[in-house]
């Protein structure tokens, strides 16, 4: 069993923790978009700080399996993750689509549009992680590939050029066409390319010896880009189309945070001195991740809707004490749920192998035969 790289592990708990943080500021931030500017640029300040999650996840991913040095059969890799992200992800998915039949009843059954929103991305908003990491993940043996057979120095040009013609050029459009009607989006490179670039990052200061006094240069240019998110925010605010475009990973102001976090983890996780139970627990939760996740909006929709009846949000003192009861219950429920997910779902995926091996036995036994 390889050894457990403990600043990773703990990375990725915590990440989990701040998306959950992040999408429950959101249900009360976005209360004062069109009522309070003042409200809602505090909130989307506090929400800023949980930001660099999902560019986390992204960099966590390079880091493991571009740095693997083991050669990867492309169709044993295939054959071995793909079933892991994508048959969970579907079941999941009718879960999330009969819960708003039936019970928040915000849709009406239809196999036809169950099928329609889960191919557009329609079934949840959160779940637009899944789609694109399923697809980075098909790419994987070949990303490996690059980044083993170029030099560091390639690689580094290869991240800042993704970046100039990604993120740069993404931000920069959200600023011009929204006050000189004028974009450089003929030059502009689509999201995915972005979101691998994450795991180029990942990947090179996984496996990089950063020195001092870049570090100090990579942490202060996170703390600046994420004092910059929500002011740039609140700048683009437009009442009609307010889409959180500086919030997302594709944002300038994103890269630096995410990459200034896993800086500090990998120099400064021992000095940080957690807990060995608390350790321990990164470790132990390391699979429940991925369903948490995915549950995590589900169970945060019960909790605000059971909320909302006895909690009004109109004024911010009751929406921070709703996103406390909120983030704190969406947590422990969201957890308990996904341990009884993945006890079910792999005992009846033991099952299914199972029995697939009895049958495909018998098969081979009858053309023995």
């Amino acid at each position: 069993m390889k050894e457990r790289v403990k600043y990773c592990d703990a990375l990725r708990f915590i990440a989990m923790i701040m998306v959950i943080g992040l999408h429950c500021f959101s249900l009360i931030r976005d209360t004062f978009v069109n009522t309070n500017k003042t409200y809602y640029f505090l909130l989307t300040f506090c929400d800023s700080f949980l930001r660099s999650a999902v560019p986390i996840f992204f960099m966590l991913t390079g880091a493991f399996y571009l740095s693997r040095k083991e050669k990867i059969n492309y169709k044993s890799f295939i054959k071995k993750n793909i079933p892991k992200l994508l048959i969970p992800f579907f079941i999941i998915s009718i879960i999330y689509y009969l819960v708003d039949c039936f019970y928040f009843k915000t849709l009406t059954f239809s196999l036809y549009d169950f099928f329609e929103k889960f191919f557009t991305n329609g079934i949840k908003y959160h779940f637009w992680f899944m789609y694109n990491i399923i697809i980075i993940y098909l790419f994987i043996p070949y990303l490996k590939v690059l980044v083993q057979n170029i030099s560091k120095k390639e690689l580094l040009t290869l991240i800042i050029l993704i970046f100039i013609f990604g993120n740069f050029i993404t931000t920069n459009n959200n600023f011009t066409v929204r006050f000189a009607n004028f974009s450089l989006s003929a030059f502009g490179i689509p999201n995915l390319l972005m979101y691998i670039n994450y795991l180029f990052l990942g990947y090179y200061i996984y496996n990089t010896d950063v020195n001092k006094k870049i570090r100090f240069i990579i942490i202060a240019l996170g703390i600046v880009s994420t004092l910059l998110i929500s002011i740039s925010d609140i700048i683009l605010i437009n009442y009609n189309s307010h889409n959180d475009a500086m919030l997302a990973p594709t944002s300038i102001f994103l890269f630096f945070p995410g990459l200034a976090v896993f800086v500090i983890f990998k120099y400064y996780y021992q000095k940080m001195h957690f807990l060995p139970k608390l350790e321990k627990l990164f470790v132990n939760n390391n699979k429940l991740i991925f369903y948490i996740y995915m549950f995590h909006v589900l169970v945060m929709s019960f909790i605000q809707k059971q909320i909302a009846k006895y909690v009004a949000n109109d004024r911010l003192i009751k929406c921070l004490f709703s996103f406390v009861i909120t983030y704190i219950l969406t947590c422990i429920l969201t957890y308990l749920l996904s341990f009884i997910f993945e006890k079910v779902y792999n005992f009846f995926h033991e099952a299914i192998m199972k029995m697939w091996k009895k049958i495909f036995k018998k098969e081979e036994k009858i053309k023995m035969a």
